[in-house]
């Protein structure tokens, strides 16, 4: 059983992972509309469309296109970075609970970063604001979970909440492949994936952020201007977030060795494969 175990822990996590998406699903409508199709419908739908977009964000953004991010940053910031191929396991506990710590961490983030969007759209309905109302009035989730037939308002509001995980995965998207496979070291900065991800979380949320979310929970909560979308749309966003993690996941082990394999080419300046040594009071790099 031990062995068994060890053998296919990832593939459980995964699984495990899985089912609580599906946990929060079920949730979700057996607390407002007592509808089993509705269950069926994001079972199908929702959640296979989040664990595609998942798997191809940190594909294409956090495989592909990250290098060219961090060779920008670098010139902008007039730094380098060595990226080291990590080869050896964890061995410890602590090691091991900080690589993969991100897996609760990230649809934590998305999940709050969706939030946040979705308020601040909310707040965006008038059609004297600009020419994009018609699109924000049809990412106004909480507007469209709210009316005389909340059911198909609720599922008609499921592909805007999936935009909105969309664009807050991005930036985990950029950092999830460094954090297991990489040891990076700034030289004149800090490793640009923890800065990029530093970046966004002190923009997003900060006072603002923190003030939007504070006016959400007052009136969607306390004012009780939207019931169904609290019963209804925060634990379906939340499990988006968890399967959107999840494809992202699924997706790691591809996009480490996307960099990997451009890493060994060597084709850029600032960013290179190599180790860093300090010899008394100088850094020596070793490409």
């Amino acid at each position: 059983m031990e062995s068994w175990l060890k053998t296919n822990k990832r593939r459980l996590f995964l699984i495990l992972f899985f089912l609580l998406g599906i946990a929060l699903y079920i949730f979700a409508v057996q607390t407002t509309y007592y509808d089993t199709l509705i269950v069926i419908v994001l079972t199908l739908v929702a959640a296979p469309a989040v664990l595609l977009l998942g798997f191809g964000t940190i594909v294409l953004v956090g495989g592909v296109a990250s290098l060219e991010l961090a060779e920008f940053l670098a010139r902008v910031t007039r730094s380098k970075h060595v990226i080291e191929l990590v080869t050896e396991k964890p061995q410890t506990i602590r090691r091991k609970i900080r690589t993969e710590s991100f897996a609760l961490f990230m649809p934590i983030l998305i999940f709050v970063l969706s939030i946040a969007l979705i308020w601040d759209v909310h707040n965006l309905q008038d059609p004297r604001t600009s020419i994009f109302y018609p699109l924000l009035r049809w990412l106004d989730v909480l507007s469209r979970t709210t009316g005389s037939n909340q059911v198909t308002n609720s599922l008609e509001a499921i592909p805007a909440m999936i935009v909105f995980v969309a664009i807050s995965g991005i930036t985990p998207a950029f950092v999830l492949p460094y954090i297991r496979k990489f040891k990076i070291t700034g030289v004149n900065g800090g490793p640009f994936h923890l800065n990029l991800l530093n970046t966004v979380l002190g923009s997003i949320l900060s006072t603002g952020a923190a003030l939007t979310l504070l006016g959400f929970i007052y009136e969607a909560l306390w004012v009780g201007k939207g019931p169904i979308y609290i019963q209804f749309g925060i634990p379906v966003m939340l499990g988006l977030s968890i399967h959107y993690t999840l494809g992202a996941y699924m997706g790691r082990e591809k996009a480490e060795k996307h960099i990997a394999k451009t890493l060994e080419q060597q084709s850029r300046k600032r960013i290179v494969q190599g180790t860093v040594q300090i010899i008394g009071n100088q850094m020596k790099t070793d490409k």
